[in-house]
């Protein structure tokens, strides 16, 4: 039944038996996979959940590094998922990196991509995943550069992405640091004083009516009263 087939991909070792034993029990309740209070049906459920949330998480985790190939490179990408998703994920890796050749190697299942098909293996060790490439260090300062120390919320961020999965992504290396700066970076950036948006200023700047400095407020009242540098100024009666 479609409704046991994420479940049958969860790491309990029960799920056979869960399986076999809500198929035996719909072939005489019709109604069973309706109850979602049933403790079989509503186990299943969590367990596919799990599965889903995982495939998930695999999706958003991996990452990609870049190994010699013949002419080109194969990007190769070791994750280590707590289920059986590999072949769950893989058509989302397919679609989006359809013009790469990769492989996510994982201990339970592997894939690989070569421009025209997907190919399954069995699973291999962390040792055969190169170690590092160049393109850490752009993971790295790409994360520092969109982390916001203003709205950091530690427990919530390891909801999202759990430890486990640290030790494989790059850019958790300075999570440690960025989180210990924080607040004073927080400070520092309520301290500054606005400015204007490149847009504004150079709107500003250009046109001729605009008032001269954005600092003095009876200018600026008397530029807004004779602005016509929207459509705005049509139909406005204040």
């Amino acid at each position: 039944a479609a409704f046991l087939r994420p479940m049958l991909r969860h790491a309990d070792p029960s799920r056979f038996a869960l399986a076999y034993r809500i198929l035996w029990r719909a072939a005489r309740e019709p109604d069973l996979l309706h109850l979602p209070g049933d403790a079989d049906i509503h186990r299943a459920a969590r367990m596919a959940q799990a599965v889903r949330r995982e495939a998930h998480r695999m999706k958003a985790f991996v990452r990609f590094r870049a190994v010699a190939e013949g002419e080109g490179a194969r990007y190769v990408a070791w994750f280590e998922p707590e289920h059986d998703v590999v072949e769950i994920a893989a058509p989302f890796f397919r679609d989006r990196f359809a013009a790469m050749r990769w492989s996510i190697l994982t201990p339970r299942r592997c894939v690989h991509w070569d421009g025209v098909e997907l190919r399954f293996t069995s699973g291999a060790r962390k040792a055969d995943a190169p170690d590092g490439d160049p393109l850490e260090a752009a993971w790295r300062t790409y994360y520092a550069a969109t982390f916001n120390p203003a709205r950091v919320a530690p427990q919530a961020m390891r909801g999202k992405m759990p430890r486990k999965y640290w030790r494989n992504m790059p850019e958790t290396d300075g999570v440690a640091e960025l989180l210990s700066t924080a607040r004073t970076r927080a400070a520092e950036m309520i301290a500054r004083a606005p400015t204007p948006c490149r847009k504004e200023a150079r709107a500003m700047s250009d046109d001729p009516s605009a008032p001269a400095g954005s600092d003095d407020l009876p200018a600026l009242a008397a530029g807004e009263q004779a602005c016509t540098r929207c459509p705005l100024h049509r139909d406005a009666t204040q």
